[in-house]
């Protein structure tokens, strides 16, 4: 399985099976040693951002703010639908913006058909009470690299849960809301030393 974050918060080696993708090409710049664990080391990211910088095809959209939803194999640790909404309100988002995008990417194949449908049910749900903001609001979901670009590009994003959303954010040049995030103590965090 492609996964970018963990590929390059852990430098992981099977990254370097994935040629083309945005994981490689970090991995190839940093160079050896690669790891096998799931042990903590340095992010570059200067380097990290230079790459999306140069893989990014189009400048995001001023009018609209992004939101990462984790959901799917861990739909059970999804804040709230109304969680977002509070922090929509909070930051005035739905006065300084006309559109949404929900960024959801499922790239895990194999996942139980009852966490697919809850997390469908979610983002529908998600979709609809941020509409009745008065928000034009879209479901996006790309491959990984793709999401992840949106994502670090965007004009305002709020940070989802896990580390995909959070390598995202530490890159994001622009307005980023970590409240989901809960920064420093990042709750989806299992090695607490992590830098």
């Amino acid at each position: 399985m492609y996964n970018l974050s963990d590929i390059i918060r852990f430098k992981k080696d099977h990254g370097l099976k994935h040629k083309g993708s945005i994981a490689y090409e970090y991995l190839t710049a940093q160079s050896p040693p690669y790891l096998k664990t799931y042990d903590s080391c340095e992010i570059d990211f200067q380097c990290l951002q230079d790459i999306v910088k140069k893989r990014c095809t189009q400048e995001a959209r001023s009018d609209t703010f992004v939101i990462h939803v984790r959901a799917f194999d861990v739909i059970n640790k999804v804040p709230d639908a109304d969680v977002f909404l509070k922090i929509i309100k909070k930051y005035g988002l739905h006065t300084r913006f006309t559109n949404c995008l929900l960024l959801y990417g499922n790239h895990q194949k194999g996942l139980k058909q009852q966490k697919v449908k809850e997390s469908e049910n979610y983002l529908e749900k998600l979709k609809n009470k941020i509409e009745e903001l008065n928000l034009n609001c879209e479901l996006v979901s790309k491959s990984a690299d793709e999401d992840f670009i949106s994502l670090a590009t965007a004009k305002c994003y709020i940070a989802g849960y896990r580390g995909f959303g959070w390598l995202a954010a530490c890159i994001n040049p622009n307005e980023v809301i970590w409240d989901i995030q809960d920064p420093p103590a990042f709750p989806w965090l299992v090695n607490k030393d992590f830098k």
